[in-house]
């Protein structure tokens, strides 16, 4: 894999785990809403990770705007295959973004659960 595709993917990725994460605060925001008890902390950040989000597909689309068009490795299970042939660094490196993806998850959840 080149060194420009390990980047397209790397930003796939980011923008992808931003969008989940973005789509996990918008549930509690939208649970918490039934309560009526929304922190406006929870909006504040929902906004940055949408905006974050945003710039990531803004990147994608001036960077690699041929890959974009064609939703070059856009489907998960691609991605995913591609996974093993980037360099072991940037597998490491990924592999921080998932434990921060995750470890949101699990904030939230306990969010969730007060």
């Amino acid at each position: 894999m080149s060194h420009q595709e390990e980047a397209y993917l790397c930003l796939l990725c980011l923008r992808d785990s931003t969008r989940r994460i973005a789509r996990l605060y918008w549930t509690y925001i939208n649970l918490r809403t039934l309560s009526g008890d929304v922190p406006p902390v929870l909006i504040v950040m929902l906004n940055v990770l949408c905006n974050k989000q945003d710039g990531l597909h803004q990147k994608l689309l001036n960077s690699y705007p041929d890959d974009m068009e064609q939703g070059k490795w856009h489907d998960q299970s691609v991605q995913n295959k591609k996974l093993s042939e980037m360099t072991l660094e940037t597998q490491q490196e990924l592999q921080k973004i998932c434990t921060t993806e995750l470890t949101m998850i699990m904030l939230v959840g306990k969010m969730m659960e007060q």
